[in-house]
């Protein structure tokens, strides 16, 4: 198995066992996500960009290194885009945070799929 996918699957199986399992994801809304203490929400935040970076990446998106300027640039710009993702969470709360997460990433990035 090559480096880059080995990377790849250790990420999703990271994030896997990171993330809460829903068996229901409709069911499971950014209003859920606003409802965990901050830090936490940081988390669930830093491990879905994180993935989302990794797969653009490994697509050669250059949304991949975009991701990596505005969302990892600092602890500063890391806040603010928590802040970013949690203002719009609240504007749509009633949606899968995963879909929120996206939105926002592309606002920043643009288009997330891949090329090829």
């Amino acid at each position: 198995m090559r480096y880059t996918a080995r990377v790849l699957a250790g990420a999703m199986i990271a994030a896997g066992a990171a993330l809460p399992v829903q068996a229901d994801e409709d069911k499971f809304t950014a209003a859920d996500v606003l409802a965990w203490e901050e830090k936490n929400q940081d988390s669930f935040f830093e491990t879905s960009i994180s993935m989302a970076g990794v797969l653009a990446v490994q697509a050669e998106n250059p949304a991949g290194k975009c991701i990596n300027d505005w969302y990892f640039k600092s602890e500063a710009a890391t806040q603010a885009a928590n802040d970013q993702i949690r203002a719009v969470m609240r504007e749509y709360s009633g949606y899968y945070p995963g879909t929120v997460i996206v939105a926002v990433i592309e606002r920043e990035c643009g288009d997330l799929t891949p090329s090829n």
